[in-house]
């Protein structure tokens, strides 16, 4: 749990370190849900961590991970 807190501050602290508007504010934003954080830039998507347990095949379970990440073309 302390992981998924240290990583979401590092996260937003380098998002807001990014370019910025003149106005000061941000172009990043964040949203929350049950199953992770996913960051836009604008209203073009960035990433998405992933901090629930998901297991697609009932074997192997994950998390913790960054999926999708996108590129500057919106490409995953």
């Amino acid at each position: 749990m302390k992981l998924y807190y240290v990583v979401y501050l590092l996260l937003a602290a380098f998002f807001s370190s990014c370019s910025s508007s003149p106005d000061g504010e941000s172009s990043f934003s964040f949203w929350e849900t049950s199953e992770g954080v996913g960051v836009l830039e604008g209203d073009d998507p960035v990433l998405y961590y992933q901090k629930t347990t998901k297991s697609p095949n009932g074997e192997f379970f994950m998390n913790n991970y960054i999926h999708p990440l996108y590129s500057l073309e919106g490409d995953t």
